[in-house]
C-alpha cells in the first residue's frame, strides 16, 4: 500500500494560518482586558459581589471574563419601590388606605395612627438600602446627580453633575425622599428617581431578584414597569 506523504509546506502554512487567528484572539483578548481594567478603575464597572469572586478573579483575565459577564448595559430591567400594597388599589389603580406619603407628615395621624420619627426612619431606611442593593447587584459602581433642583439651603451633599458612589449616593437619596431637593441619580445604565407620593422607580441593566426579595422581606412593594415616568422629563 503506498503511503500518502503530507505536503510540508502546505502543512506549514496551515499552522501559520492557525497561529494567525489565535494570536488575533489573544491580541483581541489582551485589548477588551485593558479596557476591562481602565473601567473598572475608573469606577465606571463595579466587579460584582459574589462568593466566587476571590477565588477566580486573581489575573487580569479572569477578572475580565468575570466583569464582561456584568459589563453596564442600558437600563433593561425596572420596578416601582413603595410601601403601598397593591391589593389595596381599586380597579382604577386609586390606593384607598389613607396614609402617609411625606417626611412633613412626621407627627399626624392616619387612621388613628400617628407617625412617629422612628416609624418614618424605618421605611426611609428600607428604600435607601432597596435601592443601594440593587445597584450593587447589578454592578453599578455610582450614579450621576442630573436636573437638580428645589435644594433646601442646608443639604450641602451634593451638586449638579457630581458622581455619587453608593456612599454618597445615600444621604443625597435620603434628601429626595425628605422633599429637601429633587434630582435624578442617573447614568446610561441605571437610574433612581423619586416621585410624587413616596415612590421610588429603579432602572438597572439586569435583573436584581436577591434585592427585590430583600425589599419585600422588609414590607416593602415591588411592581415592575415598563420605565420610570421622569425619564422621558427632558422630552
Amino acid at each position: 500500500m503506498k503511503r500518502t506523504v503530507a505536503n510540508p509546506s502546505a502543512s506549514k502554512a496551515s499552522n501559520a494560518a492557525g497561529f494567525g487567528i489565535v494570536d488575533a484572539c489573544r491580541s483581541r483578548q489582551r485589548r477588551h482586558v485593558m479596557a476591562a481594567e481602565a473601567a473598572l478603575r475608573a469606577g465606571d464597572l463595579a466587579m460584582p459581589q459574589t462568593r466566587s469572586t476571590p477565588r477566580f478573579a486573581q489575573t487580569p483575565c479572569q477578572r475580565y471574563l468575570l466583569a464582561a459577564r456584568h459589563r453596564p448595559m442600558p437600563p433593561r430591567h425596572h420596578v416601582r419601590i413603595c410601601k403601598y400594597d397593591p391589593a389595596s388599589r381599586d380597579e382604577a389603580g386609586r390606593y384607598l388606605p389613607d396614609e402617609w406619603t411625606a417626611f412633613s407628615d412626621i407627627g399626624t395621624s392616619f387612621e388613628g395612627v400617628v407617625l412617629t420619627r422612628a416609624a418614618y426612619q424605618q421605611v426611609e431606611d428600607a428604600y435607601v438600602d432597596s435601592a443601594l442593593a440593587c445597584l450593587t447587584e447589578a454592578g453599578i459602581a455610582w450614579l450621576e446627580v442630573r436636573d437638580l433642583e428645589h435644594r433646601h439651603p442646608d443639604v450641602q451633599v451634593f451638586e449638579e453633575g457630581d458622581r455619587l458612589d453608593h456612599a454618597q449616593l445615600a444621604p443625597a437619596l435620603r434628601a429626595v425622599l425628605r422633599e429637601q431637593a429633587w434630582c435624578a441619580f442617573e447614568t446610561d445604565h441605571a437610574y433612581v428617581h423619586v416621585g410624587w407620593d413616596y415612590y421610588m422607580y429603579v432602572g438597572t441593566p439586569r435583573p436584581c431578584p436577591g434585592s427585590i426579595a430583600a425589599a419585600e422581606a422588609r414590607g416593602l412593594f415591588v411592581e415592575s414597569t415598563d420605565g420610570s415616568p421622569y425619564s422621558d422629563r427632558r422630552r
